[in-house]
């Protein structure tokens, strides 16, 4: 279920309802997929933890997709209350496009069986790299228009927390190069109850794991300790 916004909740989004409103954006992490129930995805599952977490992400999304949604949604960056970005060591390259309405359809297929049986027998190609990865520029533009808080979530691959040295220069060099006020991070390699177990594939994390990641991130943000606000 997606909301007016494409946010991954059914409710609209009315922030004006609200003391708290925390935008959660990523890619299939957020996003979360077939083999996980929405109620199961990291964006609900915050919720419940800390109301309001109004989460946004898509497959193969790109710290620059990320940060061009909000710079095509800028009106709504004056409600939130803080931004939290999931993002891991793929994310700051090139921003990811549409290939085809096979890949990423645009609206609802008329016949969600026959969409499932011609994205099976006729893959499509992948693109050529569009060359596009200047993501500094759009995350100024952001500081610029949204001055309040940000947290970053650098979140590590399954090689990755297998691999320090590797973690360390694909990931942690990378996101802490974002920099500026009102940033905060968090390294979820770090926390002692991460480990390739809390993995169901390389990169995305098992039910138990998305739980892990929710706790995590809810107990980094200050706004989240206050019981009972935002409700």
């Amino acid at each position: 279920m997606f909301n007016e916004l494409s946010m991954g909740v059914a409710e609209p989004f009315r922030p004006d309802e609200n003391a708290r409103n925390i935008l959660l954006v990523g890619d299939s992490l957020v996003m979360g997929g077939n083999l996980t129930d929405q109620p199961q995805r990291l964006g609900p599952l915050m919720n419940v933890l800390c109301p309001r977490v109004w989460p946004v992400g898509a497959g193969s999304w790109a710290f620059l997709n990320e940060l061009r949604y909000l710079h095509q949604h800028a009106d709504i960056l004056s409600s939130l209350t803080r931004i939290v970005f999931v993002l891991n060591s793929a994310d700051f390259g090139e921003a990811s496009r549409w290939i085809s309405e096979r890949t990423h359809p645009t609206q609802r297929p008329v016949l969600a069986v026959w969409y499932v049986i011609d994205k099976k027998l006729f893959p499509a190609r992948e693109a050529p790299p569009i060359g596009d990865s200047d993501w500094r520029s759009e995350f100024a533009w952001l500081r610029r228009e949204y001055p309040g808080p940000i947290t970053i979530v650098l979140y590590p691959t399954r090689a990755e927390v297998l691999d320090a040295r590797s973690r360390s220069v694909n990931l942690n060099a990378a996101g802490e190069g974002i920099g500026s006020g009102m940033t905060s991070y968090v390294v979820i390699a770090d926390g002692q109850d991460w480990s390739s177990s809390s993995y169901r594939d390389e990169i995305h994390p098992t039910d138990e794991g998305n739980a892990k990641l929710a706790r995590r991130i809810v107990a980094s943000i200050p706004e989240c300790k206050n019981e009972g606000a935002g409700h």
